[in-house]
């Protein structure tokens, strides 16, 4: 186990220390989630997954469509495709 640090007064060690609990703090969620997923069945996780697909695929739509007003539905389309092939 790794040792306490103690912060000092440079700010950019305070600034580590802090980027480094909250890394451990997500990992940390990241291991309950990971757990959680594996005590689901196979296709309780399959559509959870397809939900998240499909929340994401909204989201992109969204941005594309703000930041193209007027765009045709092909385009839209195209640059949907291209965005969530990245």
């Amino acid at each position: 186990m790794r040792e306490k640090k103690i912060p000092s007064s440079k700010p950019q060690e305070i600034l580590l220390d802090i980027e480094e609990r909250k890394f451990m703090r997500g990992n940390k969620v990241e291991q309950k989630y990971i757990s959680i997923l594996k005590k689901m069945d196979g296709n309780k996780r399959v559509k959870i997954g397809a939900e998240l697909y499909e929340m994401a695929r909204k989201i992109v739509l969204s941005s594309i469509k703000n930041k193209n007003p007027g765009i045709s539905e092909e385009q839209l389309n195209k640059m949907l495709k291209e965005r969530m092939q990245q």
